[in-house]
This record gives structure tokens, sequence and C-alpha cells, in this order.
């Protein structure tokens, strides 16, 4: 649909003309001779005015621009077309009118020129008049050149941005639509995962599992919510039948032990999957260079788990939540790190705890714990707040080169069996326990 020729566009087209036009009569050698009273202050006259008009209708122009670039953004360059003087209206029409301005100033040079007097004199003037007069007329031929150019150019400039953003849309919506097909694989596999864990058969919640940890080591922002799952499922209610530990259980509940030994196998499964992603030490070298099967500072929510020979030896957590666990067997803790929090309130231990080499750079909390066995915190260093008030330790204690950087509340600690090396703070329940035995 052609645009329609604005006001403001013709003026801008006359004061280039008169622009050309003035110029060229400044320039012209009649200027100090024959002619003066029309050169010498029309011309200055008429080049100052074609200036000030083009340079206003630009600016205009130019502020009309910057105001729909602040405005418009990606809408307006979306939409932006090519001046109109670059159309072929344009281009005609600037042809036309310095044609026109060459045609108007042969004539009024012919006319300037029959006025001499006769002779060489008016001669020359006439072939000076033609010279112009035809230099007008080529000048409007080689613009309308110029302008095509310039057309040329502008259109390639705009086809190779058109497919410059064509290709970038291409490439972006490849990507999103690879993102959203893996998003969706992983979804599915996440949900047949969970599914799994909930079947009867002992085998099929340990394929769930090993599902759940390839989905996590293949899409890290997963990782939190699956250990979340894992943990879930150590939490939930279980309890080894009488006679499953001994391996002589009776007739009536042999069915029961082995669903429980089976399930007994899971939960060690699950534990081990935890201490395998959480360390960050390699334990065949000790080194501080973490394997691809590092998934990070993670937090880890065990409050109430029944869990067995528990080992997350050198392991990294942000929170540890041990609230009201139940630790069968050892419990290894050796050079954990946890850095915010570590709950074991009213946690129940009935094997040793090797609460060895440990950073508590957060809160630790110890309160109501029940130690039934041995519990060695040597060397482990407390860089926060830590409680052990009402804390009941059955067995024998060590806090060999244990550094609490703060005196640990204590008030109702219990301590049953030998105390080595016991904190300041410490020394008075480890005496009245001394003497009471």
């Amino acid at each position: 649909m052609p645009r329609r020729i604005r006001p403001g566009t013709l003026v801008q087209s006359l004061g280039l003309a008169l622009l050309i036009a003035g110029a060229t009569l400044a320039a012209s050698p009649w200027q100090w001779n024959v002619w003066p009273w029309l050169v010498r202050h029309p011309a200055t006259f008429v080049m100052a005015a074609g200036l000030g008009i083009f340079a206003s209708v630009r600016s205009r122009r130019l502020i009309a621009k910057w105001s729909a670039r602040g405005k418009g953004g990606m809408q307006n360059s979306e939409r932006a077309e090519l001046h109109w003087i670059l159309s072929d209206v344009g281009i005609g029409s600037t042809t036309t009118a310095v044609a026109l301005v060459g045609v108007a100033a042969l004539i009024v040079m012919l006319a300037v020129a029959k006025s001499a007097s006769p002779g060489n004199e008016q001669a020359k003037l006439q072939m000076e008049a033609i010279k112009y007069g035809l230099g007008f007329v080529a000048s409007g031929g080689a613009l309308a050149a110029l302008l095509l150019a310039v057309r040329r150019q502008r259109l390639a400039e705009r086809s190779h941005e058109l497919a410059v953003r064509a290709q970038e849309l291409a490439t972006r919506s490849h990507e999103h639509t690879e993102s959203d097909a893996t998003e969706r694989r992983v979804t599915e596999l996440y949900s047949k995962a969970v599914e799994q864990l909930g079947s009867s058969s002992a085998a099929v919640r340990l394929g769930g599992l090993y599902s759940l940890e390839r989905v996590a080591q293949g899409n890290p922002p997963h990782r939190q919510s699956i250990v979340d799952i894992i943990c879930a499922y150590l939490r939930m209610p279980f309890d080894l039948p009488t006679g499953a530990a001994s391996g002589n259980p009776d007739l009536s509940q042999r069915a029961e032990v082995k669903d429980a030994r089976e399930e007994l196998l899971v939960r060690r499964a699950a534990q081990d999957m935890l201490a395998r992603h959480l360390k960050k030490l390699s334990f065949d070298t000790g080194k501080a260079a973490p394997s691809l099967h590092y998934w990070g500072r993670l937090n880890i929510d065990l409050s109430g788990a029944s869990l067995h020979d528990l080992d997350l030896w050198h392991c990294h957590v942000e929170d540890a939540i041990f609230t009201g666990a139940n630790f069968y067997g050892h419990v290894q803790l050796h050079g954990c790190t946890f850095d915010r929090r570590a709950f074991f309130s009213g946690a129940t231990v009935y094997g040793t705890a090797y609460i060895v080499a440990c950073e508590f750079d957060g809160v630790a909390w110890f309160d109501d714990a029940t130690f039934h066995g041995n519990t060695y915190f040597e060397g482990s260093n407390f860089a926060g707040y830590v409680t052990m008030e009402n804390c009941l330790l059955e067995g024998n204690v060590d806090f060999d080169d244990v550094n609490f950087r703060k005196p640990p509340a204590a008030k109702g600690i219990v301590f049953k069996g030998q105390v080595k090396n016991p904190p300041e703070v410490l020394r008075p329940y480890a005496e009245a326990a001394e003497k009471d035995r």
C-alpha cells in the first residue's frame, strides 16, 4: 500500500534542492561580474534558507525517530520502513525537482545573458548558462542513481537483519523444544520412579531408587527434590520383627521377617546413595577433589527415621536434621561438614557414634539425645551455638582436641561412662558421674 506524501517530506526535498541551487549559484563565475544584483545577496539568502529548511526538517525527523525508539522497542523496529525519499515516488520527485531547478536556472541565466551587450561576452554567458543548466539536469540523474544505490544497500541490510533474526528465532525455538522434551522425559522418569517406591516388591523399590539416582545425576536442578524423596522414604515407619537380626524367627513370622529383611536392604541402599552423592572427598585418596558423583551441598531431613549402620563419612551438607531419629548399629559421621544446622535433638543411638573431625559451622543441637554406646567427638570443631541439655551418654565419651568456640549449653547432661578430656563447662558433670561410679 503506497504511503501518503507528507508536507514535511516535500519541504525537506525542496530545501535540499534550494541548497544545491544556492551552492551552485554562489560558485558561479558571474557572482562579481554581470549580475551581482541577482547573485550576491539572493544566492546567500537562498542557500541559507535551503540549509535552514533542510536542517529543521531533518532535526524533526531525528527527534521523532529517537522518541519512537525509546517507546516502541522491538515493535517499532519490526515495523520500520524505508524513508519516503528512497521510494520510487521520492526518487522521482527529488530528481524532477533538481531538474526543474536546473531548467529554471537555465531560463534565468539565458535571460540575463540576453540582456548583456552583444558579442563575445553574450555568447560566453549563453554557453555558461547552457553548461550550468545541463549540469543541474545531470545532477538530477546522478542524484537518482545515488538514491537507488542507497535504497539497494538499505534493502540488503534489512534482508540480512531479517535473516539473522529468523535464524535466532529458529535456534531459540529449537532450544525450547529440546528443553521441553528433556523436562517431559525427566518428569516421566521421576513419576515412574516414585510409583516404584510404593511397590510391595523390594526389587521394584530398588529399581525406583536407582531410577531416581539416574535422573538426579543427569539433571542437577532436580537433585534436592530427589534427595528429599529418598529422605522421605527413610522416614517411613520401619521396625525389625523379633528374630530378624538373629536369623531364627518363629515359623509364624518367617514371611514377615523376609519382607523386613528385604526392606532393610532397600533402606541401606538409600542410605548408601545419600552417602555416595554427598561425599566431597574420595574414600580412596582422601583428597578434596569431588568426583562426578558429588551432587553438591544439599539438605537432608531424616527426622524420626530408622537408620541402620549409617555411614556419612566426609559428607558435606547445608542442613542435617536427625531430630527424633533412631540409629541402629554404628553411626559414622567422620569428617562431615555441616554448614548451617545439625539437629540431633531427641535422637537415640543404640551403637557406637563416631562424630570425629567434624566441622559444625552453624548451630548443633544434641539436647534430649540418648547415646547408649560409646561416643567419640575427638577433633571436631563447633563454630556456632551448641546445646547438650538433658543429653544422656551411657557409654564412654571422648572429647580429645574438641574445639567449642562458644561454651555449650549443658544443663541436665548426664554421663554414665568415662569422659576423656571434657571441656571446662562439662567438667563438673563428668566429675559428678565419676563420683557416682
